[in-house]
C-alpha cells in the first residue's frame, strides 16, 4: 500500500446507542466518551479499575514458527506486534503464499537464508483481504516470513498464514514475479515523493498492470490501479485519478471483493468532491456508505457521511450537510494531551455542534469535567470555565474538582469508572 498518495482508507465509530456519556480530565489529559456501547463502558471502567490505562502485550522476542503445505495457522495479532514462520525451500522452487488478513492491517515480508528481504507487501484492502507472497528461492535454506502490524496503535485482530503451494516455476510463474519486480520499483519511486519520481512510478505501474492484465491476477491489478489513481492526485492532475478508480471497482464487482468496492468508490467520491463535480461524489460517497453499512465499518460510515456533507455544502445544501453530519456517528474516545489550549478552544467547538445537534433528535453527550484546584500547568479558573460554557451549550455537566495539581488522583479513577457504569446500564 502507498501511503504517501493522498487516497481515503477506511475507518470507523459507532452511532446508536442509549449510553451518552463524555469525560473531560484537564489534569494532562482530555478524554471524551460520546455514545459509548453498553458493553464497552463496562469494560473500559473494569479496565481503569485494574489498570488505570488499557495495557497491550509487550513484543517478545519469537521463535520462528514452521509453516507447512496444506497446514494454514491463524493467529491474534496486536500493534506493533510481528509473528515469524520459516519455511525450507530448496534453490529454483517456486513459493507462493497467502496471508489472509480478519481485522487487522498487516505488512508482510519474505526473507532469503541469508538475511536479504526478497519481498514485502501490503496491498490497499485495509484491514480485510488476502496478501499475496510470492517468490523464487536462488538458494537452498530456511526462509523466513514476517507478518507484522501496519500500525503500532492497531486493535487485536487475526490472520491466516498459509503456504498456498512448493514447487517448479511455469513461464507464467516467472511473468508475475516480473511484474511484480516491476510493481516494487514503482511503489519505490513513488515514495520518493517528487513530481518526477511518481512521473516515473506512474510508467512503471503502467508495464507492471500490462503484465498482470496478461496472467489474470485481477488482484495485482487492482492494487496498481488503485496506487495510479494516487500518483495523479499527488502531481496535481487528480481529474485523471476516476478513470483508473473505476477500472479498481469493477475489478472489485467482479469478484465480490466488498472491502475494494468502498475503497474504489469512496476515492471517487472524493476525488470528485476536489475537482469540483460534487454531485458526482455525493453519488460515489452514498454508495461508500452503503457498502460501509453492509460490512458493518463504523468509521467508513463517518468518514463516507463527512465527505457527503463537505459535497453538499459545496453544493450550497446546507440542510442536506447538516443531516450528513447529523447521522455522522459520535466520537467514541478521544484523548487529546492539552488541556490549556482546549479550555481556550473547546467551548466554541461544542457550541457550534450543540447548534447543529438542536435541529436533530440526537441527544448530546453526558459530560464529565474535572480539575485539580491546584493545577500549576492550566489555572483552575480557566479548566473550570468550560463546565459553565458547555451546560450552557446543552451537555449534561458533572463537575469534579479535587484537591491536587496537574494529575489523576485514585478518586477520580473512581468517579470515572463509576460514570462509565451508568452509562452501561
Amino acid at each position: 500500500m502507498i501511503h504517501s498518495n493522498a487516497s481515503i482508507l477506511s475507518s470507523g465509530c459507532a452511532k446508536r446507542y442509549l449510553a451518552r456519556r463524555a469525560i473531560v480530565w484537564f489534569s494532562c489529559l482530555m478524554f471524551l466518551a460520546g455514545l459509548l456501547p453498553r458493553l464497552c463502558a463496562r469494560a473500559l471502567a473494569e479496565t481503569i479499575t485494574n489498570n488505570v490505562a488499557l495495557v497491550r502485550p509487550t513484543q517478545e522476542r519469537e521463535v520462528a514458527i514452521s509453516l507447512e503445505e496444506g497446514k494454514p495457522i491463524e493467529r491474534e495479532l496486536f500493534g506493533g506486534q510481528s509473528h515469524s514462520y520459516q519455511l525450507k525451500i530448496v534453490s529454483g522452487q517456486y513459493v507462493s503464499l497467502i496471508i489472509e488478513q480478519k481485522g487487522i492491517d498487516v505488512v508482510v515480508r519474505l526473507f532469503a537464508p541469508d538475511g536479504k528481504l526478497l519481498v514485502e507487501v501490503d496491498s490497499p484492502n485495509g484491514t480485510q483481504g488476502p496478501e499475496p507472497v510470492r517468490a523464487i528461492a536462488d538458494a537452498t535454506g530456511d526462509y523466513r516470513l514476517e507478518v507484522s502490524s501496519l500500525a503500532k496503535d492497531a486493535r487485536p485482530g487475526r490472520y491466516e498464514a498459509k503456504l498456498v503451494e512448493l514447487r517448479l516455476p511455469t513461464q507464467q510463474d516467472r511473468d508475475r514475479l516480473a511484474a511484480r519486480r516491476i510493481f516494487d520499483e514503482g511503489v519505490r519511486l513513488h515514495t520518493q515523493a517528487t513530481r518526477d519520481s511518481v512521473e516515473t512510478a506512474l510508467k512503471k505501474y503502467g508495464e507492471a498492470l500490462s503484465l498482470y492484465q496478461a496472467t489474470g491476477d485481477r488482484d495485482q491489478q487492482f492494487s496498481i490501479l488503485f496506487n495510479m489513481s494516487g500518483a495523479y492526485r499527488f502531481i496535481g492532475e487528480p481529474q485523471k485519478a476516476p478513470a483508473y478508480l473505476n477500472q479498481a471497482l469493477q475489478i472489485a464487482l467482479a469478484l465480490q471483493d466488498k472491502r475494494g468496492q468502498f475503497t474504489s468508490l469512496i476515492n471517487m467520491g472524493d476525488v470528485y468532491r476536489i475537482v469540483g463535480e460534487p454531485q458526482k461524489a455525493v453519488v460515489y460517497l452514498n454508495q461508500a456508505l452503503e457498502i460501509a453499512r453492509a460490512l458493518g465499518d463504523k468509521n467508513g460510515q463517518v468518514l463516507s457521511l463527512r465527505l457527503t456533507a463537505s459535497a453538499y455544502r459545496t453544493l450550497g445544501e446546507l440542510e442536506k450537510a447538516l443531516q450528513a453530519g447529523a447521522d455522522d456517528p459520535p466520537i467514541a474516545r478521544v484523548a487529546v494531551m492539552s488541556g490549556a489550549l482546549l479550555a481556550d478552544s473547546l467551548a466554541a467547538l461544542h457550541a457550534k455542534k450543540a447548534a447543529a445537534r438542536s435541529a436533530t433528535t440526537t441527544a448530546l453527550p453526558a459530560v464529565l469535567v474535572s480539575q485539580g484546584r491546584a493545577d500549576p500547568v492550566l489555572p483552575f479558573a480557566r479548566g473550570a470555565s468550560i463546565e459553565s460554557v458547555l451546560r450552557a451549550s446543552g451537555y449534561p455537566i458533572t463537575f469534579y474538582p479535587f484537591e491536587g495539581g496537574h494529575e489523576i488522583p485514585a478518586a477520580l479513577v473512581e468517579r470515572l469508572r463509576q460514570f462509565l457504569l451508568r452509562g452501561s446500564r
